[in-house]
């Protein structure tokens, strides 16, 4: 057992308290720091070095009492010296037993803390990389188990700090301008970024050479950071895993909400409808609420309004710290880096699988056809159609398409993956490329022995990379339960990224280690890297897939939801449509007679009518007639037209109020109408030929038929029917009345609204 103990020593990395003189260092204004020491050795990474750790610095005043929901101030004195050697308070989070979890079991409000770790014996100045945590923007803390960060400040003679900043609703409430402005939590990652461009020359540090780092929720502050104007120059190079501003699962709320939501959390703490509608006293009831009540009552207060992310709170934009949208600030070219490493693991999905649908650690669930179904739902996708293209696409053999017992396990957390975090990064790399930062993707395919989760089926999963970021294989946690595989994987994974951390590119060695070249990722050569042993590269890794969500899925389901609704319409009958069989005297109309309407008890000949049968008179086209008085003055230029044409009608002479008076009467003489040379001509002296009203072009019609001008006004009445389709916004509202919140919010989500939700 001696020698087996011993072998481990040598083999792998032991960190350990070291009993030598205390580190300090000296800040700029003056104040003394006292850290601790511990020490790395591994025969396998070839280094024994001692790491000098300053925990619980404070960065900016405590954010408590009337600086609640206020930006960070910087921390103006400490005691001095200051004593840094526990690690201090996480900021305040749900009870949580997971990975994300922080170290410290003490939470507070005032948590805005930084820990700096520095290799012994530096010369000159090293690199800096700032670990920004994930957590949903709701949990964590920068010392957490799984980014254990001590094989890395030693295998890379770098330094890496961490940092603390407020979470859920005290870190990202908001009403949408100045009273709360919203984006605090990223406010103080930015703080501590300040305070590390002041002060990390005191550990060794070069300000010019800072890289930001996050994951998940950090991953999206990362990016944040990289995209607000107020940023710009506190550091050089970004790394992204697994989160971007464009994945589904960042809240985009519309600005007319966020005040709302303010004035539901305050009801529930108990402030009075007096002090809710004055911004002053609403500001000061919410600052004066226990902090605990304000974290616990948000998801509540989103209850009250409708609305049921599973991801409460996440930043904002259109303010001072994100004026515009992510999409229009990479496409202005408002990018702060110059380079960005950006990517994610293969089975992101089991993640979502496992929270949502199979909550069994040990054994991987049969995913049969009606809970794939679940799972596209859950996303949005709900129509049957669709779920049979997306069949078609994520299925890898075309013949279990009529296989009704395939598992559909492998098409569920792939398409999870890929709509939650790879088409999302995929998109931001694409247009960050385009802003001249040169970028590099990867992708981790290969299965750790020790999953983040704790999920025996979980693949390459969430977090599963940053155990061989920070060199967990050759820590005390993994000491003895990695493989030679991952610890080939941890090693060429830190060499790349610490390359990255000195110039930028992750092929530039700063160590000795041949490493596969890792080629740019451009918006038309899609190469990524893959996070294994071989390092590989692998090119349009899911860019079918990615094209099918991002630009053929929208416009198909809202074509889809225009033909269902169409479909509705016509086949319900007027009582489903809430149509009655309703009378005139129920409509509000009264049998009135003409003279009560004011009108006169006219002939239909004294009108100018004609008399037609009902039948003729067509009453839908009585709306139309005026229309066709054009029709009437041409036919009046037309000649030899019969008095029935002209639409006159057979009169006597004394219904046109004439007498009967003779030829001589009327001081005529009985000539015959030859003698007059005026009248009974034929038509041959008239010119006119005797055709028939067939040579004429007109048929033997009875005068019910001629009535032509009403036929071609029926063609007019297309365009009523066009406009019935222009009633499907109401019925798609409609239909989404009776739905649950979280099916509302997909939707919403695909007409840029985003009610979106992960956890």
């Amino acid at each position: 057992m001696y020698r087996l103990g011993a072998l481990l020593v040598i083999c792998f990395s032991i960190i350990f308290e070291s009993a030598a003189i205390q580190p300090s260092v000296t800040l700029q204004d003056g104040t003394v720091i006292l850290g601790a020491r511990k020490s790395v050795d591994s025969d396998i990474l070839g280094v024994s070095k001692d790491i000098e750790v300053y925990y619980g610095i404070p960065y900016a005043e405590a954010p408590v009492g009337p600086l609640r929901f206020k930006p960070p101030l910087p921390f103006k004195a400490i005691g001095n010296p200051y004593n840094a050697t526990e690690i201090e308070h996480a900021c305040l989070q749900p009870p949580s037993d997971h990975s994300y979890s922080p170290k410290s079991n003490k939470m507070s409000e005032d948590c805005l803390f930084l820990d700096v770790f520095v290799p012994k014996g530096l010369t000159d100045k090293t690199p800096v990389l700032v670990w920004i945590h994930g957590g949903a923007f709701i949990y964590g803390a920068g010392q957490m188990i799984v980014s254990e960060s001590l094989p890395l400040v030693a295998y890379g003679e770098i330094i890496v700090i961490t940092l603390n900043y407020r979470l859920g609703a005290l870190g990202f409430l908001s009403t949408g301008d100045d009273l709360i402005p919203g984006n605090l939590g990223l406010r103080d990652q930015q703080a501590a970024l300040r305070w590390v461009n002041e002060n990390i020359e005191a550990f060794g540090g070069d300000p010019s050479q800072i890289t930001i780092i996050g994951e998940s929720a950090g991953s999206v502050g990362v990016a944040c950071q990289i995209l607000s104007p107020s940023s710009r120059g506190l550091f050089k190079y970004a790394i992204m895993e697994s989160g971007s501003p464009f994945d589904p699962w960042v809240n985009s709320f519309p600005p007319e909400y966020h005040r709302q939501e303010v004035k539901a959390l305050a009801k529930l703490v108990d402030c009075s409808p007096e002090d809710i509608e004055n911004d002053g006293n609403l500001l000061r009831c919410l600052q004066k609420a226990p902090a605990k009540d304000i974290n616990m009552n948000l998801v509540l207060a989103q209850k009250e309004l409708g609305v049921a992310p599973l991801l409460p709170v996440s930043p904002v934009t259109n303010d001072n710290f994100l004026p515009k949208d992510p999409q229009t600030l990479l496409e202005d070219g408002g990018i702060n880096v110059k380079s960005i490493i950006v990517g994610t693991n293969a089975e992101k999905g089991t993640f979502q699988t496992f929270s949502y649908f199979f909550p069994n650690p040990d054994d991987q669930p049969y995913v049969n056809a009606s809970m794939f179904g679940a799972v596209m739902n859950f996303i949005g996708i709900e129509d049957p159609v669709l779920h049979e293209v997306v069949r078609t696409i994520y299925m890898p053999d075309a013949s279990d398409l009529e296989n009704e017992s395939h598992d559909y396990f492998t098409e569920a957390t792939q398409i999870l993956g890929d709509y939650f975090f790879l088409c999302g990064e995929t998109k931001f790399s694409k247009l960050a490329s385009s802003s001249s930062a040169n970028v590099y993707r990867y992708t981790m395919t290969f299965r750790p022995s020790n999953n983040f989760l704790g999920i025996k089926w979980a693949g390459a999963s969430h977090a599963d990379e940053l155990q061989y970021v920070f060199g967990a294989p050759f820590g005390e946690r993994f000491l003895s339960k990695t493989t030679d595989d991952e610890r080939e994987l941890s090693q060429k994974t830190m060499d790349y990224w610490t390359n990255f951390m000195h110039s930028g590119d992750p092929n530039v060695p700063a160590s000795s280690t041949k490493l596969p070249d890792w080629p740019k990722f451009t918006a038309t050569n899609n190469v990524f890297k893959d996070l294994s042993p071989t390092m590989r590269d692998n090119i349009y890794m899911k860019q079918k897939e990615c094209h099918f969500l991002e630009h053929i899925l929208p416009p198909l389901k809202e074509a889809l939801d225009r033909l269902n609704t169409f479909r509705k319409e016509t086949n319900t009958s007027p009582q489903e449509k809430g149509e009655t069989n309703t009378s005139p005297q129920e409509k509000g109309e009264t049998n009135t007679s003409p003279q009560e309407k004011g009108e006169t008890n006219t002939s239909p000949q004294e009108k100018g009518e004609t008399n037609t049968s009902p039948q003729e008179k067509e009453k839908p086209i009585h709306r139309h007639k005026r229309r066709e008085k054009p029709i009437h003055r041409h036919k009046r230029r037309e000649t030899n037209t019969s008095p029935q044409e002209k639409g006159e009608t057979n009169t006597s002479p004394q219904e046109k109020g004439e007498t009967n008076t003779s030829p001589q009467e009327k001081g005529e003489t009985n000539t015959s109408p030859q003698e007059k040379g005026a009248t009974n001509i034929s038509q041959h002296e008239k010119g006119e030929t005797n055709t028939s009203p067939q040579e004429k072009g007109e048929t033997n019609t009875s005068p019910q038929e001629k009535e032509k001008p009403i036929h071609r006004h029926k063609r007019r009445e297309k365009p009523i029917h066009r406009h019935k389709r222009r009633e499907k916004p109401i019925h798609r509202h409609k239909r989404m009345e009776n739905v649950n919140p979280v099916t509302v919010i997909w939707t919403r989500a695909n007409h840029n609204i985003s009610y979106v939700t992960f956890l």
